[in-house]
């Protein structure tokens, strides 16, 4: 049985990246889970260094997206292979924070009663080294929230943990509770992680670990970090015709939360740009 499917779409990334992020997974000591690696028409080496892992590693899987998406569709294209109980949707220049992540995870899952979603937290990296290791939560560090009043009591608290991170690197979703919502990315938007804030405000059941799990290795040309800067600002807000069609199936449950999402959509514009600044300010990256 497979109880952890990654989701890893990849389009050109830079070879340091995409191994560090490959060999990350290649060291998880849980056997029964899954790495989809999606093809989203890259045309460089990224290629063979998928198939090289898919040779030395069955838990490897290698897609080819048939149509180049952008990150969206190439997730949705993983998500429709998934055999695991539980997703995570992983960037292909980033990493886990240590070869236990996914044992610890799996036994917090069993531990707290199968949650539609599970929350860690992840720190980004824009220059410089990182602890490898990531420490067995203790009970202190853990919070749940097991029924849906408590879920929604959570957009009322400006602290907590629904509004510390847009991202969907730190959440894993139970694959049933995704079929049920009609989970979906969308195809064109910039910031596609929006989606997944949404996916956690219409969860029955939360689990959220304070602990690091995940490492943001920032690439100012990966999928998500380029197009900010490339395309136009414009297209970011394609995302808001996307979610506005999940309100119209969801709406009992998503009326509360419009402004939330509002806020999320700007604040993925801003802290996207913010990580451009920064690196475009270091000298080093300026000489490559």
């Amino acid at each position: 049985m497979c109880k952890i499917s990654l989701i890893i779409p990849f389009h050109n990334t830079p070879i340091s990246y995409f191994k560090g992020c490959l060999e990350s997974l290649h060291s998880q000591n849980l056997l029964e889970c899954e790495f989809i690696l999606v093809d989203d028409w890259s045309t460089d080496n990224s290629v063979s260094l998928a198939k090289e892992y898919v040779q030395k590693d069955s838990r490897f899987q290698y897609l080819w997206n048939i149509e180049w998406s952008h990150n969206g569709g190439a997730r949705d294209y993983g998500y429709q292979h998934a055999k695991g109980e539980y997703i995570w949707f992983v960037d292909s220049d980033d990493q886990l924070s240590g070869e236990n992540v996914l044992s610890i995870i799996y036994k917090l899952l069993k531990e707290y009663n199968n949650p539609d979603v599970f929350i860690c937290d992840e720190v980004t990296f824009v220059l410089g080294t990182r602890d490898p290791q990531m420490m067995l939560g203790d009970a202190k560090k853990i919070q749940v929230f097991p029924i849906r009043d408590d879920v929604l009591k959570l957009y009322y608290d400006g602290n907590s943990i629904v509004y510390k991170n847009v991202s969907g690197h730190n959440k894993i979703f139970r694959r049933e509770f995704l079929k049920e919502k009609q989970f979906s990315c969308s195809k064109r938007a910039i910031h596609g992680d929006l989606i997944f804030p949404m996916m956690v405000a219409l969860a029955s059941s939360i689990v959220y670990i304070d602990e690091i799990c995940y490492y943001v290795m920032y690439n100012p040309v990966s999928i998500g970090h380029t197009r900010v800067l490339a395309e136009n600002y414009a297209m970011h807000f394609r995302l808001i015709d996307h979610l506005h069609s999940i309100y119209l199936i969801h709406k009992h449950d998503y009326i509360t939360m419009l402004p939330y999402i509002r806020n999320l959509t700007i604040g993925g514009l801003l802290k996207s740009t913010k990580f451009a600044y920064a690196w475009s300010l270091n000298d080093e990256n300026k000489k490559r």
